[in-house]
C-alpha cells in the first residue's frame, strides 16, 4: 500500500449557544487536518486511509475521506 499525508478540509461543530457575529466568527475559518497512513481504497469519489495493518492483512483505524474535501496529497517516502 502506498504511504501518504493527505490534507483536507474537515466538517466541525458546536452545541452551545453564542452570539451571531460569534456564530459567523468561528465557523468563517475552515479546519484543515492532515493525516497519514497507507491507501487502502481510492477512487473518483473518496480515499480511505488505513492506520495499521498487520503481518496477517487485517486493518484498522481506517480513515475515509471525500475527495471534494482533499486539498492536497503527499506520497511519503519508504524508510
Amino acid at each position: 500500500m502506498k504511504k501518504v499525508s493527505i490534507e483536507w478540509i474537515d466538517s466541525y461543530s458546536t452545541d452551545k449557544w453564542m452570539e451571531n457575529a460569534d456564530a459567523i466568527g468561528q465557523f468563517k475559518k475552515l479546519m484543515t487536518i492532515t493525516s497519514l497512513g497507507m491507501i487502502l481504497y481510492d477512487d473518483d469519489k473518496c480515499i480511505v486511509l488505513c492506520q495499521s495493518i498487520e503481518e496477517g492483512n487485517n486493518v484498522c483505524g481506517l480513515l475515509h475521506i471525500p475527495k471534494v474535501a482533499i486539498i492536497k496529497i503527499t506520497e511519503l517516502r519508504q524508510l
